[in-house]
């Protein structure tokens, strides 16, 4: 939740981009691995999507693709990167090597 939280605030603006007007629907997408049904997407994702929706007055609409449907757990990483989607949730484990300071964390 915090990496979410930090990674929209990482990409926070003082400026209006070209192009988006004020009151202007901003729309993003969400990747993950889980399944609709897993608890991470019910409990946790849908719920963070909503109250984003809610806080920006409508302005900033988020659509979740669960399950791999548009990226998968290894790739993730590259898709967001690349802009081929907006917003991930991956696991470290995913991208063995890459991030070697969040591979601590296996170690506790």
């Amino acid at each position: 939740m915090l990496g979410m939280i930090l990674s929209l605030v990482g990409c926070a603006q003082k400026t209006a981009e070209p192009g988006t007007e004020p009151g202007e629907v901003i729309e993003l997408t969400f990747a993950h691995p889980f399944p609709a049904t897993h608890h991470h997407h019910v409990d946790i994702i849908l719920p963070f999507v909503e109250e984003i929706k809610e806080a920006s007055n409508g302005r900033i609409n988020i659509a979740v693709h669960p399950g791999c449907s548009i990226t998968t757990g290894t790739t993730a990483i590259d898709d967001v990167s690349t802009g081929a989607v907006d917003m991930i949730w991956t696991l470290q484990g995913y991208t063995a090597g890459r991030f070697p300071l969040t591979e601590m964390l296996e170690f506790f």
